[in-house]
């Protein structure tokens, strides 16, 4: 075989331009993977924001990132199932710190009724109206326990903000 000597003198550009050809072709493969990779990354990474702020989330599981995509959305259904089951426990709770407030409420009026009449009935010793003043006075401050538990439950579950401004202009004025 012969080869000419053009040839042998021109042959280390040659080997210079297929290297340079072969590191372009490289660089253009890790480039178009490069951005293969991060659009099947950039869903994942908007999922994990909803996440964060407690949105819930259904992402596509196709791609390289198939299994990340899956897992993610199986920890949106558990936190969705999670929250669900807060809100009806939070629900049920007010609901029966409700229920519960009233009930005493209604038997308690009639106590504070009863004991405000026989406080200021004079057919009473006076040991016997101190005794109806203090039932009344007790039975007031049951009922004070009884609203703030009802204002205490509210705010926990942040339902009545105008509530708050209104006890906290009631406590600034006393």
């Amino acid at each position: 075989m012969e080869v000419s000597v053009g040839f042998m003198n021109d042959s280390l550009a040659y080997v210079g331009i297929f290297v340079v050809m072969n590191l372009v072709t490289v660089f253009l493969v890790v480039i178009f993977l490069g951005y293969r990779y991060y659009k099947s990354l950039k869903p994942l990474s908007e999922g994990i924001c909803a996440l964060s702020e407690n949105r819930k989330i259904h992402l596509g599981e196709r791609g390289t990132a198939s299994s990340l995509a899956a897992q993610l959305n199986r920890a949106s259904d558990i936190l969705e199932a999670q929250r669900n089951a807060l809100e009806k426990r939070d629900t049920a709770r007010t609901e029966w710190i409700s229920g519960v407030s009233h009930d005493i409420r209604t038997p308690l009026s009639m106590i504070m009724g009863y004991a405000d009449e026989l406080e200021k009935s004079g057919n009473l010793s006076v040991q016997e109206r101190e005794k109806a003043a203090v039932i009344r006075g007790q039975s007031l401050k049951i009922r004070q326990l009884i609203e703030d538990l009802n204002l205490a439950s509210k705010l926990e579950y942040h339902m009545q903000p105008l509530q708050i401004c209104r006890k906290i202009i009631l406590l600034i004025s006393v």
